[in-house]
Parts: C-alpha cells; structure tokens; sequence
C-alpha cells in the first residue's frame, strides 16, 4: 500500500502560523496524498468516515434546494452524496487542489472547479447549503473562512460541515494531540514512507479552536450552530449552522 515514490513533505514547523503559508502547505500536502486518500482515510477513521459523511448530509433539514456547494470536496465523496439526496440540484464541488478533484467521480449537474474557501467566486446569496468534510480545520483563515460562507448562503440557508472536535480542557486536548500525532504518523509511514503527511492532522487540530470557541466563532459570523452531533466520543463532530 506504501506510495511508490518518497515524500517530500515535511514535520509542520511554522507552516500553520499564518493564513499564506498554511494555504501552500495545504496545497503541497493534498497534491502528495491525492491518490491514496480514498485508501488512507477509512483506515485513518476505523472505517467510519463514510457513516459520518452519510449522516453529515442526512441532517441538513433543507427540502429541495436548488444550489449547494462542498467546499474542499477533494475526491468528490460528499459531492457525490449531495447529488444521490437531491439529484436535480445544481452542486459545486470546490478544491485548493486539481490532484484531488481529477479524482473525484462525475454525476450530472456536479461541476468541479478550483477555489480557495476563503474566496470561492460565487455569487452572493446564491446557495442554499454549503458543506465541508474536514474543511474548517485546514481553512487558512477560519473567521475569513465563515464570513465567505455567510455570504455565499441564502437567508435561512444551511452550513454542514464534519470536522475534528478540540477540547478546551487541555488535558484532554493533549491526548487528542498524541493519538493523532501517532495514529496519523502510522499510516503517513504506511502510505508514504513519511510518518509528516498524516501526522499533520495532530498539528492541524492543536491549531483548530475548541468547540466552545467554534461555537462562539459561528455565532458572532451569524450562522450559529442549531445541530451538534458527537463522533467518535467526541473527537469528531458535525455541525449545522443556519445563516440568520
């Protein structure tokens, strides 16, 4: 299963300290895991990500909408079940990298195109839902981030987005921190010889807010988190949020 070639990315060091450079490290990353993502991520989530992404998509409550956009879709998997709930609906699936929408699966009436998530070129309130399967955590800037979802959003429009959950107590945290950092260095030597291109998730996730202040970040944004469900034991969550 390992990757043919060597990596070349590295431990993160000050890559995820402003919004630039952790934009390009993401960029480099997700061009290195592109074509073992679909294998990694099922080992990487006990063979739960898709129960998780179905069930993501199962809790927007909007009836039949007309335009949805997943933002950082990469391979296309809840693009793809966005399109098997509402098959007339017109969906964008929108990626910082071409590596991994070249692997994303073609439907009618799904279109890819390049977009970074903190400026996605749609117009303003013009869709109904946006989603994100891992997506808020690798924003280069998340308060940027949640303000392009605000805008790209309908009045009464939805946000869904499945992501890691960081705890604010910090002891907690701090085992939230060595499982992944080892987990994820397991299958970065597994896929890639690199044990760096998966321990990422352990960095990425220090930097993410607790989800007291995620809350709080949605709030003070206007798209306010109404449904919040726990995965396993809450080291991830999904969100809904509904723009006011």
């Amino acid at each position: 299963m390992a990757s043919q070639n060597d990596s070349h990315i590295d431990w993160v060091g000050s890559e995820l300290d402003t919004p630039l450079a952790k934009r390009d490290y993401n960029r480099k990353l997700f061009v290195e895991v592109s074509l073992t993502y679909d294998k990694a991520t099922p080992w990487l989530s006990f063979f739960r990500d898709k129960a998780w992404k179905k069930k993501l998509v199962s809790l927007v409550g909007k009836a039949d909408p007309r335009v949805v956009v997943d933002i950082a879709c990469g391979t296309g998997d809840i693009t793809l079940l966005l399109h098997n709930r509402w098959p007339m609906c017109k969906i964008w699936g929108t990626d910082l990298t071409r590596e991994m929408i070249t692997q994303a699966p073609s439907a009618p009436g799904v279109t890819y195109c390049l977009a970074d998530m903190q400026k996605l070129g749609i117009a303003t309130a013009s869709c109904d839902i946006v989603t994100g399967g891992y997506a808020l955590r690798n924003a280069p800037d998340l308060q940027q981030t949640l303000r392009e979802v605000y805008r790209v959003l309908k009045p009464g429009g939805f946000g869904a987005f499945l992501d890691f959950s960081h705890s604010s107590n910090w002891f907690i945290a701090l085992g939230q921190y060595f499982i992944l950092k080892v987990w994820g260095s397991i299958f970065g030597l597994v896929f890639h010889r690199n044990a760096a291109v998966y321990g990422y998730l352990a960095d990425s996730h220090r930097k993410f807010p607790a989800t007291v202040h995620l809350r709080t970040l949605c709030g003070q944004e206007k798209i306010p988190v109404i449904i919040e469900k726990r995965c396993m034991m809450g080291l991830l969550r999904i969100w809904i949020l509904c723009k006011q």
